[in-house]
């Protein structure tokens, strides 16, 4: 998902009546006159069209609104809305129209690292066990002077089905047993400190060094952990802790309801949900906020349904005034009145274009084709050469090639 706050909050916007002209004429002011394509932008207008590229140009301009994929809940909007006095809920039924209200609870796999060994730090509680297995080890109540006082411990594999347990201490690390099957470790429901490189940080429930399948000698750093205590590491890292409340319950629904419908229809084997943008941003214990736990405490348990089943709940930091359907039909095209429209513009050098689409360079047009009904969200854009070919790319495709920050975006007013 994409996170808010790559833009300034723009606050005290009503929806529908809101101009976006002020940010696109700003954003036209920076840019320097020069060799480039420039337009001068009397209004936006998201209907498909066609520019022509001066002969010799050094680059074009790209003109844009919000940041991200564009479908589901703006992160930007809701926290307008709620300002505007609309509730949880209504936020919420603006975003995802048809679903309902429902309820979840169990547990959540985050794929935390790749990294083929598990190493935590010793704490009060902390045990080691097997997964799937009555063993266990107190490793704070251990015979040997040197494990129990031992200032890390280790889970790494020996086979696909063997896996050694390991202390630090003295600058070395010392076996302590020797397992048939995976190991994990966990602390009574007490947050354990993971290190694992940019990877590291603090979370609850467990932590696995997991098997990627029956005949891997690797090992992955898997969490277990309760929705509730994941969606409280998901919440602050997607959603300013402290925007208006109503907006923050709402990112809550709408994180937990993803988790759920990650857990229950993409089945990835020995893990759920990735701890990023793939999914959606966890940094577990060490990353919780006192404001964003309190909009979890208030919604727990609670997600949306369609149909009977767990929603797609998608979002994004902003739509910049329209969302963008994506095949749900609680994921849909319209204009949304509540968010503020950031405005941005991105120069792209000719050279850039000669690389990448050589065989329509020179460039003598741009076209560029909408969704309908989904503002300047692109479809398409089709480049046309001085020689008279043509090179199609998708929208998001050229959003990525572009670094644009959204894929609702012109060359032209």
């Amino acid at each position: 998902m994409t996170r808010p706050g790559r833009f300034p909050l723009l606050s005290g916007r009503g929806p529908s009546t809101v101009s976006v002209m002020p940010f696109v004429r700003q954003a036209l002011r920076a840019l320097a006159l020069g060799a480039g394509l420039t337009v001068a932008v009397a209004t936006p207008s998201y209907a498909d069209s066609t520019v022509n590229v001066p002969a010799g140009a050094t680059s074009v301009t790209v003109y844009g609104e919000g940041s991200g994929h564009g479908h589901g809940l703006s992160q930007y909007g809701a926290n307008a809305a709620a300002k505007r006095g609309l509730s949880t809920s209504q936020i919420l039924g603006h975003y995802y129209p048809g679903t309902r209200a429902g309820a979840a609870g169990g547990q959540v796999r985050v794929l935390l690292s790749t990294r083929p060994a598990l190493i935590v730090g010793t704490r009060s509680g902390l045990t080691a066990n097997v997964v799937g297995s009555p063993r266990r080890w107190r490793l704070t109540h251990l015979r040997s002077r040197a494990a129990r006082t031992a200032t890390r411990w280790r889970a790494t594999a020996v086979s696909p089905t063997r896996s050694r347990l390991s202390y630090r201490k003295g600058g070395h690390w010392r076996t302590y047993a020797v397992a048939t099957g995976q190991l994990q470790f966990n602390a009574r429901g007490l947050p354990i400190r993971l290190y694992a490189g940019h990877d590291s940080g603090t979370f609850r429930g467990v932590l696995r060094a997991a098997s990627p399948s029956a005949t891997s000698a690797d090992r992955d750093i898997v969490n277990v952990v309760p929705l509730e205590a994941y969606v409280k590491g998901v919440v602050p890292n997607e959603m300013p802790a402290l925007w208006a409340p109503a907006a923050v319950r709402a990112q809550a629904i709408a994180a937990r309801t993803y988790a759920v419908h990650e857990r229950t229809t993409v089945h990835r084997g020995y893990f759920d949900v990735f701890k990023d943008t793939r999914s959606q941003v966890y940094r577990g214990y060490g990353s919780e906020q006192r404001a964003s736990t309190r909009a979890v405490d208030a919604t727990r348990r609670q997600i949306r349904t369609y149909a009977g089943r767990p929603a797609f709940t998608q979002f994004t930091a902003s739509n910049g005034g329209y969302m963008l359907a994506n095949g749900a039909p609680y994921l849909v095209s319209g204009r949304d009145g509540y968010d503020p429209v950031n405005a941005w513009s991105k120069t792209i050098p000719m050279s850039a274009f000669q690389a990448r689409f050589g065989s329509t360079y020179p460039l003598r047009s741009i076209t560029v084709r909408t969704y309908p009904g989904a503002g300047g969200w692109v479809e398409t854009v089709t480049l046309t050469g001085t020689n008279g070919k043509t090179n199609s790319i998708g929208g998001v495709a050229f959003r990525a090639w572009a670094g644009l920050k959204s894929g609702s975006f012109r060359f032209t007013r």
